[in-house]
């Protein structure tokens, strides 16, 4: 099997015993969504967070053989934003949205004082591709329904000028993917997309099958 003994890093994800008959239900969910509603490849969106450590810590480090305390530095260290990136059914990437914990746009990248030609260039190429860069209004990196709403809105953007340039109707039927997190899954954000944008769709990857 060409295994070799590793120290783990990871806590094992509980997979649901059904995941089986959970993809295959979500998946029928989907194909039954294109077929009955003509849904083209652009119109199709799946998306999810991931958290990004700014120093990522390691147990592992070089010392003197027969040392019994061994320092570790970062290990502790737990500052990170959350990434989510989006991608289309065609292959279309959009804009990423970083969440960064804080209750200012101090608290997340942005062009104020850093006046350098390298500043410059960076911040050209951030409005170039629309990227966003936002404070989730609390202590937390993750993502909140204020991150979420600005989320939605971008991408309503997108699957209107996709809707134009495929010569479709205004607000044809469009699906969102999303992961099975606790926000994600709020009556409150549902309410809102439901209110703000009934031509989209939200359908839920399974708890606990992200990774499958």
């Amino acid at each position: 099997l060409r295994w070799s003994f590793r120290r783990t890093t990871r806590a094992a994800q509980k997979v649901p015993a059904d995941a089986e008959t959970l993809g295959f239900e979500l998946a029928m969910r989907l194909v039954s969504l294109i077929k009955d509603r003509n849904i083209p490849a652009p119109l199709l969106l799946n998306l999810d967070q991931t958290n990004c450590e700014y120093a990522p810590g390691t147990d592992l480090t070089w010392n003197p053989r027969g040392t019994k305390q061994v320092d570790a530095v970062g290990q502790e260290d737990k500052r990170a934003f959350t990434l989510t990136p989006i991608v289309s059914m065609a292959g279309d990437l959009l804009p990423f949205q970083a969440v960064y914990a804080g209750k200012t746009e101090l608290s997340a990248p942005c062009q104020i004082k850093d006046k350098s030609p390298q500043a410059e260039e960076t911040w050209a190429y951030v409005k170039a591709h629309d990227l966003s860069f936002t404070e989730s209004g609390n202590e937390s990196y993750w993502a909140t329904m204020k991150t979420l709403q600005a989320m939605f809105h971008s991408i309503a953007l997108y699957f209107e000028a996709q809707m134009v340039q495929l010569g479709l109707p205004p607000h044809s039927q469009c699906v969102v993917i999303i992961d099975a997190w606790s926000v994600h899954r709020s009556q409150e954000l549902r309410d809102w997309i439901k209110s703000m944008f009934p031509w989209i769709t939200i359908l839920y990857i399974p708890a606990g099958c992200t990774g499958l």
